[in-house]
């Protein structure tokens, strides 16, 4: 049987839970008013100051003063400033305004589709059923009556509707400027801090008031969001290729900033509005550039104008130029590769040694000319003596090198002294004579290049110090010099060849003194190589050289030294142990001289033998006092009894640790000798404040 569906069944409702106890309120900490927000008025020195509870009040950065009323001085700038906030507040107002009205118009026509294709659905029939539920009862819901919306249907109707938001945006306006006013004239509370003025819905005007825009009190889609924020960027003066944070402190206190929700949608909003304005940009230049208005300039015509600025030494490098010139536009535009920019930059150096040559051979000829106008020039005058008359002139400073002038003047003078000569001077010469002519002015070249060269190092010579002509000079040797064994002589050819030795400015007896001294360090220096070499191979005093010479004999510091000369080498080796004995042995002392109980037992026995001496003299001496000194005499003996016990044995324990006392094994016996000699000869300490005489 089919199974029957009956009504739903229902039971009684549960008893009421009893309500929780209300939870204490905590009271929330009021907030310590601080400055939420600082706009400097320009062109003064005050700022003014909005708090985090909303209270605004004007300081002075010069004279440190603060008011809650705004300054006489700046009253006109504030209500310009006002005046012109308001003005964009009014005109956020209208395009929101007017975005509304585009909403509405587009939700009525929406809402009239869906209207349309729902009586068509019930016309047709299609009426569609709840399915059953999973207990199998099948409830019907109803429907939920749709709320109609005001629908603007004609031009009237809209322009009405506008105008109605028109006066409610005039009447927040004027609620705020009234609020505004009622915050500044806000005075201080008891404990100092700013109390707000009493808000009209009664609190205490301890909270914040917020208010949105008026762009945020209406629901904008994105289009029409998108929208205004352009409307916002073309009205302010952005710079489109600028980056997005350096912009965003010129639009973000704009109340049209927040028509659009996402940070991500305003940057791509920003870039989209920066390149339409690039691509306006570009088309209203190449407009300019097609009517005439600005003339388009040749790459490689302003890269040459961009070199003839800034180049101006044919030893500048492209890299320098480069790094100057990066940014300059002159410099970018022309060109795809470096490679080809630094080919220009090339030509353009050659060109301008051209230049200056040319400028050099003109200046030489103007000189030339000066110097034939001056007719009391003759042919045994010294250019030191005829300077003086053409100091002045420019064809003068037209040659820039000193040297060059005299020389040009005595190209002069000799000229005059060959013209005076008669008219055989002035016949043709023959094709020998102008041989001849030839290779006596290139000895005159020569010998004024060599008489130069000398003046240069004599001048050199001169103001070289002596302390830094003895560092060139050791500086020389050390180069040339770097055999031990080498003779002045010998080494002298050597040095000829060197500039260091030819403009040295130290006598010959100062050179022999420095060369011997330097041998001396270099050998020295090989021997203390060498030295530490025998250190190394032999540990101990008695190894003999026989044992160590194996190991060394191809070592390249024993070949410097003595080459193959074996013989030497042992003589050496045997200087050196001599020299290391002695030093052991010294410090062998300085271990005696350290060792506390040597120090203490050598004493002992020296105050044994006093005691003893004292005794002596006691038995041939008078015996008076005999029993008033019997403590002291039994500690005289105890001494002795002490003194006797002493033996090499209790040192050789206390010192066989240290190296200085373990380096002489291998000669056990005449290492007690000396333990002994120098306990016998260890001198009386001294008396002390704890001593009895």
């Amino acid at each position: 049987m089919p199974q029957a569906f009956g009504p739903p069944m229902h039971f009684p409702p549960a008893p009421p839970a009893p309500a929780p106890a209300p939870a204490p309120v905590k009271e929330k900490k009021e907030k310590k008013e601080k400055p939420k927000e600082k706009i400097p008025i320009e062109g003064t020195d005050w700022t003014k100051v909005i708090t985090n509870k909303g209270n605004v009040f004007w300081t002075n950065s010069e004279t440190k003063e603060s008011l809650w009323e705004v300054p006489e001085a700046i009253k006109e700038v504030v209500e310009a400033l006002e005046k012109e906030e308001k003005e964009k507040e009014k005109v956020a107002a209208a395009a929101a305004a007017s975005a509304a009205a585009a909403s509405a118009a587009a939700a009525s026509a929406k809402r009239e589709r869906e209207e349309e294709e729902a009586a068509k659905q019930e016309e047709e029939g299609k009426t569609e059923y709840p399915a059953p539920n999973k207990d199998g009862e099948i409830i019907y819901e109803p429907k939920k009556k749709k709320q109609k919306k005001k629908v603007i249907d004609d031009i009237e109707e809209l322009e009405a509707d506008e105008e109605w938001q028109q006066q409610q945006q005039e009447r927040r306006e004027a609620e705020e400027a009234e609020l505004e006013r009622k915050r500044m004239v806000g005075a201080a509370g008891e404990d100092g801090r700013v109390v707000p003025p009493p808000r009209e819905d009664g609190g205490d005007g301890g909270e914040e008031v917020k208010e949105k825009p008026a762009v945020m009190q209406m629901e904008l889609t994105k289009e029409e969001g998108a929208a205004v924020f352009k409307a916002m960027l073309s009205g302010l003066e952005i710079n489109p290729m600028a980056p997005w944070e350096l912009e965003l402190p010129k639009f973000v206190h704009d109340p049209r900033y927040a028509a659009v929700k996402l940070l991500k949608d305003r940057r791509d909003l920003f870039d989209e509005y920066c390149k339409e304005k690039l691509r306006e940009i570009r088309a209203a230049k190449k407009a300019a550039m097609d009517a005439g208005k600005i003339v388009k300039v040749d790459p490689l015509t302003a890269y040459r104008e961009l070199l003839s600025s800034t180049v101006t030494s044919t030893r500048t490098h492209f890299s320098d130029f480069k790094r100057a010139n990066a940014k300059d536009s002159r410099f970018r535009d022309f060109g795809k590769t470096e490679g080809e920019k630094e080919k220009v930059f090339k030509q353009y150096l050659r060109e301008l040694g051209e230049k200056k040559r040319v400028e050099a051979e003109k200046a030489e000829e103007r000189f030339k000319e000066m110097l034939r106008g001056d007719e009391k020039i003759r042919s045994g005058d010294k250019w030191a003596d005829v300077k003086g008359r053409h100091v002045e002139d420019p064809r003068y400073a037209g040659v820039n090198s000193s040297s060059l002038r005299e020389s040009l003047f005595n190209a002069f003078v000799k000229s005059l002294g060959s013209s005076s000569g008669g008219d055989s001077a002035a016949a043709p010469l023959s094709r020998a004579e102008k041989a001849a002519k030839a290779v006596r002015e290139r000895e005159e070249q020569v010998r004024a290049e060599k008489e130069k060269v000398a003046r240069s190092a004599n001048a050199a010579r001169g103001a070289l110090g002596r302390e830094e002509g003895e560092r060139e000079w050791r500086t020389l040797l050390i180069d040339v010099v770097r055999d031990h064994e080498a003779r002045w002589d010998a080494t002298i050819p050597l040095l000829e060849k060197d500039p260091r030795f030819i403009n040295s400015p130290l006598n010959p007896h100062e050179q022999r003194r420095l060369f011997d001294s330097h041998l001396n360090d270099l050998y020295t220096k090989r021997i203390n190589a060498v030295e530490s070499l025998f250190l190394s191979h032999a540990p101990l005093l008695n190894t003999p050289f026989t044992e160590v010479l194996p190991s060394i004999d191809s070592n390249p510091h024993i070949t410097r030294l003595v080459g193959t000369d074996f013989d030497r080498l042992e003589g050496l080796y045997t200087s050196w142990q001599k020299k290391r004995f002695s030093k052991a042995r010294a410090e062998f002392d300085e271990l005696l001289k350290e060792s506390p109980i040597i120090q203490h037992w050598g004493r002992m026995k020296v105050e044994a033998e006093e005691a003893r001496k004292r005794e002596e003299e006691g038995e041939n001496g008078m015996s008076a006092g005999k029993a008033e000194d019997e403590d002291d005499d039994e500690g005289e003996l105890g001494t002795k009894e002490l003194a006797k016990q002493i033996d090499l044995k209790a040192i050789h324990a206390v010192l066989k640790h240290d190296k200085r006392y373990l380096i002489f094994d291998h000669m056990p016996d005449e290492r007690d000798e000396w333990t002994k000699d120098f306990v016998d000869h260890l001198a009386k300490p001294k008396m002390t404040a704890h001593q009895r005489d």
